[in-house]
């Protein structure tokens, strides 16, 4: 028979609604207290809020997978979150896996742009065996742009400061605690030994004949600015 429920139901309601309250008040978990797969299974659902993008934003980078979503579309959401520097022209990182689909992505991509890689397999430390890479960019790219191209984690980018320094290191040329690879073994598309004997900086005497060139009307200035840009965009990196 239908009617008002009886004293014992109602009570019964009653307890069943404190509980439920106090489990929600004490028991779930705040968004940087789950685990993450859980976090990235929420955030893609479309749980966006500030919390759930802070706490996402914070995972490592060796924490961006989960069986229902591609590693780009993790990767591509975590690095739009990652704060980064300018807009540089010299980049480097290493790896030590997904080398396969980075160095096809960079035969596929790079053919205009200077890259070279090598893979440190013979050091003598603890260091895991991985790849060194070195890009070098015509025009200045975002880090994130590159890191989504790339498909990695934008925080594995570094900018290159000094670019003998760092042609020098693929080989560990100045390292003496470390093994000294061979010029051979390096992949890339420009001459790499050849690229880090050349004197650092711009070649000022060829640059201020040129600008003589361009203002006697021997020279555009397009043909110009087209051949000396770089220096503008180093000088606006630092």
């Amino acid at each position: 028979m239908g009617g008002a429920p009886s004293l014992c139901q109602y009570i019964s309601r009653r307890v069943d609604l404190c509980i439920d309250y106090i489990y929600n008040l004490f028991m779930t978990k705040l968004p940087n207290e789950l685990k993450s797969q859980t976090l990235i299974k929420r955030v893609m659902s479309g749980n966006t809020s500030k919390d759930y993008l802070d706490a996402f934003a914070k995972l490592s980078s060796t924490e961006l997978h989960h069986p229902d979503y591609s590693r780009l579309q993790i990767i591509k959401l975590w690095n739009s979150l990652q704060n980064t520097p300018n807009k540089v022209r010299y980049f480097t990182f290493s790896l030590t896996d997904n080398n396969y689909s980075v160095i096809k992505i960079i035969n596929d991509n790079f053919n205009y742009d200077k890259w070279a890689y090598i893979l440190h397999d013979k050091d003598n430390s603890a260091e895991r065996k991985h790849y060194h890479y070195y890009l070098e960019f015509e025009n200045p790219r975002s880090f994130s742009s590159l890191a989504n191209t790339l498909e990695i984690p934008v925080t594995l980018l570094q900018k290159v400061y000094n670019k003998k320094a760092m042609l020098d290191y693929l080989t560990h040329e100045n390292d003496p605690n470390k093994h000294h690879y061979d010029p051979s073994e390096i992949k890339s598309n420009f001459d790499v030994v050849d690229e880090r004997n050349k004197p650092d900086g711009p070649d000022i005497d060829l640059e201020f004949s040129d600008y003589c060139k361009m203002r006697e009307g021997k020279m555009s200035f397009d043909e110009w600015f087209d051949k000396w840009k770089y220096i503008f965009y180093d000088i606006t990196e630092e």
